[in-house]
């Protein structure tokens, strides 16, 4: 029979891999700040629920079909964003900054949202995040 022995870096391998283990099993303690961070915020569940990022991108970068969605602010405020998601087409024909917006992407932005909840959050993710 042979005898294995193993050196100090397999040691020190096997030991790391046991750390990292622990360290990852449920221990019934509060996440910490980095996994409070990679929690998406409800309005970002939002955007990704619904059909948003096939036009507007998953980064909110923009596409072919629809504007990036960064530095809204500028032009929204909550309550206005918040009726402009359930009335996208109404809102395009009264607004000569969307019109012009509407002329280079082709596709009306469908009405998606019933629940004021979950348009408030996304409102506040467009706008605030």
């Amino acid at each position: 029979m042979t005898l294995v022995t193993w050196g100090p870096l397999v040691r020190a391998a096997v030991l790391a891999a046991g750390s990292i283990a622990a360290a990852c099993s449920p221990s019934g303690d509060a996440p910490g700040p980095a996994a409070a961070a990679a929690t998406p915020s409800p309005g970002r569940l939002v955007y990704l629920a619904e059909p948003c990022p096939t036009c507007h991108g998953h980064g909110r970068e923009g596409t072919n079909t629809g504007p990036a969605l960064h530095g809204l602010r500028a032009h929204w405020d909550e309550d206005t964003l918040a009726r402009f998601l359930h009335q996208p087409v109404a809102f395009k024909l009264a607004d000569p900054r969307l019109a012009t917006l509407a002329l280079r992407y082709k596709s009306d932005m469908p009405a998606l949202f019933a629940d004021p909840a979950r348009v408030s959050a996304l409102a506040r993710y467009l706008l605030f995040e």
